[in-house]
């Protein structure tokens, strides 16, 4: 995250399961006072879900481009909650492979999803310090009633962390 006279420079991570593949996807957000640009490496249209909630919402549409920039985050921090969502279920099934019917496979299975958790966590510290920052640093871009949402998006990417963590532990 860089903050500059005019706007903040933003690059996230987002990550989803493809076949089974943990794909990563960066994400760049800039955000003027009265304008936003959002660049993604994927054709994938990630954005959709903030522009139904743009189109079903008024009270939305009346907030300024940095809750917007929020909204952006908050959805791709609810995509990682997915990606978690998945893993967990990767470990229950190879949990009740190892009981049920093991072979020699689920050893690089684990190696695998050992090494994802591993990706994942190193995409989750970076997300805590950017999404704090960006609680406490002082911005004519970022309104002051916004802060409580960032706070918010604060304790949801610490929930990202203990999650991982537990898996990391479990695995």
């Amino acid at each position: 995250i860089e903050f500059l006279d005019s706007y903040i420079f933003i690059i996230l991570k987002d990550t989803n399961y493809i076949n089974n593949e943990l794909c990563i996807n960066q994400i760049s957000i800039i955000i003027g006072s009265d304008f936003i640009i959002t660049l993604q490496e994927t054709a994938e249209n990630i954005f959709k879900d903030v522009k139904n909630r743009l189109e079903k919402n008024a009270v939305f549409q009346k907030r300024d481009v940095s809750y917007l920039g929020y909204t952006i985050m908050d959805l791709i921090v609810d995509t990682e909650f997915k990606t978690l969502y998945h893993i967990g279920e990767i470990i229950e099934k190879l949990e009740s492979q190892l009981l049920n019917d093991p072979n020699p496979s689920i050893t690089g299975e684990i190696h695998r999803l050992k090494s994802d958790i591993l990706t994942f966590r190193s995409l989750i510290r970076p997300l805590r310090n950017l999404i704090s920052l960006l609680e406490k640093e002082e911005s004519d871009i970022i309104q002051d009633n916004l802060k409580i949402y960032i706070r918010d998006l604060n304790d949801h990417v610490i929930k990202l962390s203990e999650i991982t963590e537990i898996y990391r532990e479990t695995i």
